[in-house]
């Protein structure tokens, strides 16, 4: 689908793209934040500047995504074996997180809350995955 590039060239264009999406997601959010808690607004309004503020977070997933389809096999089978894990931990945490809200032992967690842990997992898979290569490596 996407044409194969170095892991380095596919880093830059990753940086490249996820730059920009953060700066308007943190544009947005601001803005977003401080006009809804200074004016009444309507529930569309409310659902519109919503929407704003979670497609450059949406945009991040797939340039996430669309690095590891650009890079060599290598490359591209770590990071999908990292991103697997950081799925099966997230997925994991959001059964047991519901589970105890079913129960009433634990308030409401927003929903939004599972993909910063969705990228902590990764990062600690990431680190995972570097700790098991370097001891592979010595052996």
């Amino acid at each position: 689908m996407f044409r194969k590039r170095g892991f380095k060239e596919a880093s830059k264009r990753y940086a490249l793209a996820i730059v920009p999406l953060m700066i308007v997601y943190a544009l947005v959010q601001s803005f977003g934040v401080t006009y809804i808690s200074t004016h009444e607004v309507s529930l569309p309004v409310k659902a519109a500047v919503a929407t704003a503020v979670a497609l450059p977070l949406i945009g991040v997933v797939f340039v996430f995504w669309r690095h590891g389809e650009e890079t060599e096999d290598y490359s591209r089978q770590q990071q999908l074996s990292q991103m697997a894990e950081a799925t099966t931990w997230t997925l994991s945490l959001s059964l047991l997180i519901g589970m105890l809200e079913a129960y009433y032992v634990i308030e409401d967690v927003p929903l939004f809350l599972f993909m910063p842990f969705y990228f902590v997992f990764f990062g600690l898979a990431v680190l995972r995955q570097s700790l098991m290569n370097r001891r592979t490596d010595e052996e």
